[in-house]
Parts: C-alpha cells; sequence; structure tokens
C-alpha cells in the first residue's frame, strides 16, 4: 500500500543518477589494471589495519580523555570551592 501523495521515483529519471558530461565516464570496476583490484576465487584478502597497534591507540585515546574529563571535573570542584568562601 502507497501512501497518498508520494509517487515513487524512477532513479533513471534521477539527475543525481544519470550520465551527463559534467560528470564523465564511469570508472572501470571490473578485470585486472583497474584501481579497484580484481576478486580471485580460492584466496583470502588480509587485513591492512594493524589490530594491536589500533588497540594501542584507542587506549591511549580512552586514557587521555579520562584524564581531560578528571581535569575539568576538578576544576569545577575548585570553582564551587571559591564561590563558598566568597559567600
Amino acid at each position: 500500500m502507497q501512501a497518498s501523495g508520494i509517487e515513487r521515483q524512477d532513479p533513471r529519471q534521477d539527475p543525481r543518477t544519470t550520465p551527463n558530461e559534467r560528470a564523465g565516464e564511469p570508472p572501470r570496476v571490473d578485470g585486472p589494471g583497474t584501481r579497484f583490484g580484481s576478486v580471485m576465487q580460492g584466496y583470502t584478502e588480509a587485513s591492512n589495519v594493524n589490530i594491536v597497534e589500533e588497540m594501542v591507540n584507542l587506549i591511549t585515546a580512552q586514557r587521555a580523555y579520562e584524564i581531560n574529563s578528571k581535569s575539568i571535573q576538578s576544576s569545577d570542584e575548585m570553582l564551587q570551592n571559591i564561590a563558598q568562601l566568597k559567600r
């Protein structure tokens, strides 16, 4: 069932997806020698991410965030103490 007032848009009529002179030729994605590589049956693809290095980076970022958060919290507590002393 389709809601009233809503028409299905044909992607062939959409100017964002139709080829034109300004867009140029679409890139080839098949065959050897393309910039996208190729798929070979019976082979596995190795990861290009060093998981140990990424985990170390994650822990480092987490600790930096905790330190910054704690310093802001300490600053807020000091300002509250100063405000109480002025009263």
